[in-house]
């Protein structure tokens, strides 16, 4: 298991994808569902750079456990209240220029994450993610 706590900025996301990419080789994930594994974080990672806290800034924490073929993780900030499952779904049928902006990035989690969930408890979101290596 490792847990990591780092500033909210985007100068931190290198290092918790590093050592989530390390954890996942151990668990033998292949170069794709590490590269998988990598864009779930950058997603949720950059969200809270960019949306959880204000001028001030703020920590985000990152526990990876790793099994054979699975990885877990849970993610920590104390920004604002953000419930990732409640977003929509972006229109992905309309024409470039009609569509709203954001939304693909959640959508990516969705997709690529076998488990997903939010709750928000003693004011910190806590996302938990589990990703499986698939064949």
């Amino acid at each position: 298991m490792l847990s990591i706590e780092l500033p909210a900025v985007i100068e931190s996301l290198r290092v918790f994808q590093e050592a989530a990419s390390h954890e996942a080789e151990a668990a033998g994930f292949s170069p794709k569902g590490i590269l998988n594994l990598q864009l779930v974080l950058e997603e949720i990672l950059t969200n809270i750079f960019h949306h959880a806290y204000g001028e001030g800034g703020g920590p985000v924490f990152v526990e990876l456990k790793a099994t054979s073929g699975e990885i877990r993780i849970r993610i920590e900030d104390r920004g604002k209240p953000f419930n990732l499952l409640e977003a929509e779904e972006p229109d992905t049928t309309s024409p470039m220029e009609d569509r709203m902006v954001g939304g693909l990035g959640i959508m990516l989690i969705r997709r690529l994450a076998r488990h997903l969930s939010y709750k928000r408890e003693a004011g910190k979101n806590i996302v938990e993610i589990l990703m499986e290596e698939r064949a």
